[in-house]
């Protein structure tokens, strides 16, 4: 049942940042397994971008059910281009699953950080990516653009 509380987090999170027809999450613990299944299909299967878009529901989906249940945890999560891999839908008739090139779906990465943009006080989530939030969210967030120029912005992650 703890396991599938926590599936049940991580779908809510999934739905939240409009993951294409998602009916269910579930762990499977068989042995050289032991990973997520979305709609029945291993995690494993999908492209590189799902993989990256799931492991970030994990990741803040775990931290939410510690926080809920009042388990250790940091309440502090870096991400590190959970959407730059992430393009989308799958294209062409490619059956080998990891090796279709995938394309961006905005409503997706505008309904990420939308959701996140609405994360308690009590928690802090470090996004690294090369993707922006809309300028509407850029307000509402501690949000900094990387210039990689030393005369203009903030060049990089550490001062010059």
């Amino acid at each position: 049942s703890v396991l599938q509380s926590l599936c049940n987090t991580i779908k809510e999170i999934l739905t939240n940042w409009k993951y294409p027809n998602i009916a269910t999450v579930n762990f499977n613990s068989q042995y050289q397994i032991y990973d997520f299944t979305i709609n029945g299909k291993p995690r494993s299967a999908h492209g590189k971008g799902i993989r990256a878009i799931t492991y970030s529901a994990f990741l803040i989906g775990l931290m939410d059910y510690c926080i809920q249940y009042n388990l250790p945890h940091s309440r502090t999560i870096v991400i590190d281009s959970p959407l730059t891999t992430y393009h989308g839908k799958e294209q062409g008739n490619n059956n080998k699953g990891n090796n279709n090139r995938e394309e961006i779906a905005k409503d997706m990465q505008d309904a990420f950080f939308k959701d996140l943009s609405g994360i308690g006080i009590d928690r802090q989530v470090i996004i690294l990516d090369n993707k922006d939030p809309n300028q509407g969210l850029q307000s509402k967030i501690n949000y900094i653009h990387f210039t990689n120029d030393k005369f203009r912005g903030r060049q990089g992650f550490f001062p010059s």
